[in-house]
């Protein structure tokens, strides 16, 4: 049932409930307006606080920055007076290192100049002793060359060798100027004597030597006219002895020579040898040698070559193991007599070219391969022979040093 009242103005009846609805809606609007109008305003008052505190923000901002620009400012002037006074210091400790350097440096330049004043004033005078020591260089090489002329005129020259033997030849090659090797040849009624000697070093004191031999054999075979090769050798070795004073005393010179001496019958070709330490080989074909065993059973070495085309034997007559000097185990020299045949070839020599370093090996050219050469050239004239002698030994040596002296000879009888 409906709440109605009845309108005094219209006489309308009125529902209540709307009447309440309108006036509690009226009410509510109003109370809601003024919700509104109080809620825009503490709007606006929120909007103005907030304006305040942005500002209040910003000038705060604002003094930050300031604050932020003058400290940067600060460190900024801090900054370059720490680096001016570092800079400042760095100039002063840079300019005191150079200034030391410069000392260290002029005080070492004086010390440069000073030693290299005393290399030039070394070297003037190193100059001076080299040219002073060149022209004793000349003097004393024109000296052992005016000794080499000397020496030249003493050996037995080729026209006197040749009137005596004329197959024969001599490879003579001194290790320097002048030699301590030699050979002797002396022709007395019908006897040719013919010695090969090495002498004790080379160069200057070997040709020293030399002339001792020289005069020795001169004195000796010439004067005394001896024809037994031993006591020739012994006679010789008694002069080199009293000649050098060699008594066996401890300590002194023990000087002498290594030698190959033999005389020839020129008419019956019987031939004396004695040697000191220095054998004589004879090469002679086999269809001349009659009895093999009995040339080994005489003491003598028969050498074979392993090529079968070599239709030849050397036969070495061996030589005394003792020099022509002081030895601790002296002996008198054996005399050893050997017939001689026609054709058959001698050869006498020191031991420079058997000695002598080289080849592919830079090994010693030794006795073995000395035989076999010896046997290969054989038939070849004296000429020829020295010839191939020549060139064997220096295609040896090759830029090896020539250790010693060197003499080999030959003749063919």
């Amino acid at each position: 049932m409906k709440n109605t009242i009845k309108c005094p103005t219209c006489g309308e009846n009125i529902d209540v409930n709307e009447i309440l609805y309108h006036q509690l809606e009226s009410e509510f609007k109003q109370k809601n307006l003024l919700e509104k109008k109080r809620f825009e305003e503490e709007i606006a008052q929120k909007r103005v606080e907030y304006k305040n505190a942005i500002d209040e923000l910003n000038k705060k901002e604002q003094n930050i920055k300031d604050k932020e620009r003058n400290f940067e400012l600060q460190v900024k002037e801090a900054t370059q007076n720490a680096l001016n006074q570092e800079k400042v210091k760095l100039h002063e400790e840079l300019k005191k290192q150079i200034l030391q350097e410069q000392n260290e440096s002029m005080e070492l330049l004086k010390k440069e100049l000073k030693e290299k004043s005393n290399q030039v004033i070394e070297l003037n005078t190193a100059k001076a002793n080299i040219e002073k020591l060149k022209r004793e260089k000349e003097e004393i090489e024109a000296s052992i060359l005016y000794a080499q002329n000397i020496q030249k005129a003493v050996l037995p020259s080729k026209e006197f060798r040749m009137e005596i033997l004329p197959e024969h030849f001599v490879f003579f090659r001194p290790r320097n100027i002048v030699s301590g090797d030699f050979f002797w040849i002396k022709k007395i009624d019908e006897y040719i004597v013919v010695s090969v000697a090495d002498c004790t070093g080379h160069g200057v004191p070997g040709a020293f030597m030399s002339m001792l031999g020289f005069m020795f054999l001169n004195e000796i075979v010439t004067v005394e006219n001896i024809h037994n090769a031993g006591i020739i050798l012994d006679k010789v070795r008694e002069k080199v002895k009293e000649s050098l004073h060699q008594s066996g005393r401890e300590g002194e010179t023990k000087d002498g020579m290594d030698m190959s001496f033999y005389i020839i019958n020129s008419k019956n070709y019987e031939i004396n040898y004695s040697g000191a330490f220095n054998p004589l080989y004879i090469i002679r074909e086999n269809t001349e040698i009659d009895d093999i065993d009995k040339l080994i059973k005489d003491g003598m070495k028969v050498f074979k070559s392993k090529k079968e085309d070599v239709g030849a034997s050397l036969i070495e007559i061996k030589a005394d193991r003792q020099p022509i000097a002081i030895y601790s185990y002296e002996k008198a020299f054996t005399n050893r007599t050997f017939q001689l045949k026609k054709g058959d070839r001698l050869y006498s020599f020191s031991d420079g070219y058997p000695d002598q370093f080289g080849g592919e090996e830079g090994k010693k050219f030794n006795a073995k391969r000395f035989k076999e050469m010896l046997l290969e050239i054989r038939n070849n004239d004296m000429k020829t022979q020295k010839k191939l002698i020549t060139d064997n030994f220096l295609n040896w040596m090759g830029t090896t040093e020539q250790v010693d002296d060197v003499i080999l000879m030959g003749l063919k009888i």
